[in-house]
């Protein structure tokens, strides 16, 4: 057998053999790309999740904010005056109670206030008057000296439904000699629980 009979068998037993397929170029990039797009996805869904985790507490935020605002809304206006300091020319001092309606009338001087009152001689407790008790508002004018200083300036600039409490000293209630009749000693300071019920 010569040269040419070896290559020829070689060739004869070559063509029955399977070639090994090859995996294709556009097969293999196909793959490569899906695998890409597999990792983006995953990504994206992160993404997204972070941007609706985002909106959520914004969103809270936002309702958080509104609820405050809302409830500094609904606080009852501050008086003109802070409470607990002195009447302007006045050592009288009152407190806020109860708010009244801002948007209506005031206790202003010349006018004719209506006021249910508590009084109490600060220094024993002794309630010496009460308009509850007798079912029997007090009316007076108001601002012009119808009534002692501490009650006279320190009920100007109440609303109607305003409650207030007056803490008056002695030199600006009864001063030295007192009320006898309701057990009120010189120089004793006075508190007055009053609520404005009329302005006229």
């Amino acid at each position: 057998m010569n040269a040419l009979d070896l290559l020829s068998d070689a060739e004869s037993e070559d063509d029955g053999a399977e070639p090994e397929e090859a995996e294709e170029p556009d097969a293999k990039r196909q793959k490569t790309l899906t695998l890409e797009a597999l990792k983006r996805a995953g990504f994206a869904a992160d993404a997204e999740e972070d941007e609706r985790a985002a909106a959520v507490t914004s969103l809270s935020s936002s309702f958080s904010a509104l609820e405050k605002s809302v409830k500094e809304q609904q606080k009852p206006l501050q008086p003109d005056l802070p409470s607990g300091t002195p009447i302007r020319g006045s050592d009288t001092t009152f407190e806020i109670l109860k708010e009244g309606n801002a948007d209506g009338k005031k206790v202003v001087k010349g006018c004719t206030a209506t006021v249910h009152a508590v009084g109490v001689v600060k220094e024993t407790g002794k309630q010496f008057w009460s308009t509850r008790e007798t079912g029997r508002p007090h009316s007076y004018q108001a601002g012009v000296g119808k009534v002692i200083p501490g009650w006279d300036r320190g009920c100007l600039g109440m609303a109607i439904g305003e409650e207030r409490k007056l803490t008056i000293p002695g030199h600006e209630g009864y001063g030295g000699t007192g009320f006898p009749a309701w057990g009120i000693p010189p120089h004793a300071t006075l508190e007055f629980t009053l609520e404005c019920i009329e302005i006229a």
